[in-house]
């Protein structure tokens, strides 16, 4: 049976912070025992996020999260079912969804920056969604040079 790693540690610690300021909340606030919508949305998110994005079972990402692996399940599911009707989640799962491919360390201070300067959610959700839609389509570009 496999076990938690470093580095599904560091993955688990940058997830947590993309997570975070997508859905404009301290990263170390997702985590605490709190049922405001803020809070619980961004444990779907996290949950979601390191589903789609690490090899990590629903039982090791739900003892990341201190929650159980049935949790862990549900929270993929409703990221995927509500996104499909609700505008904001949509948003986000796409910013989610886009993240795979691209550094994003880089990415993170970028978006970190725009949380700050920006007034809206909407107008973050444009400029996050613009952001990342830049960046992949520059490591692609980068990708492809390369392989020419």
């Amino acid at each position: 049976m496999r076990e938690l790693t470093d580095s599904d540690h560091r993955k688990f610690g940058d997830a947590l912070e993309l997570v975070g300021g997508l859905c404009d909340i301290d990263s170390h606030k997702i985590l605490r025992k709190s049922r405001d919508l803020k809070t619980s949305k961004s444990r779907h998110f996290l949950a979601y996020y390191m589903r789609m994005h690490t090899d990590l079972p629903f039982r090791l990402i739900g003892e990341l999260m201190s929650k159980s692996h049935c949790t862990i399940i549900h929270s993929v599911s409703y990221v995927s079912n509500t996104s499909e009707y609700d505008s904001e989640y949509k948003s986000i799962k796409v910013a989610v969804d886009t993240v795979t491919s691209v550094n994003y360390s880089t990415l993170r201070e970028d978006i970190m920056r725009n949380l700050k300067v920006s007034s809206t959610d909407e107008s973050r959700c444009r400029y996050i969604l613009e952001l990342i839609k830049t960046t992949t389509d520059n490591s692609n570009e980068k990708l492809c040079a390369t392989l020419v």
